[in-house]
């Protein structure tokens, strides 16, 4: 949670929409660990 706000600086903006996808696959209720990485 405390990176959250510098994940746009060590990550390009495709790569975050990608993770965002993989984990919307997996967890499409965003049951899993909600709101710690994708705020």
């Amino acid at each position: 949670i405390t990176k959250a706000p510098y994940l746009s600086m060590e990550i390009r903006k495709h790569e975050l929409e990608l993770m965002k996808g993989i984990k919307n696959l997996f967890d499409p209720k965003n049951i899993l660990n909600p709101g710690k990485i994708f705020i």
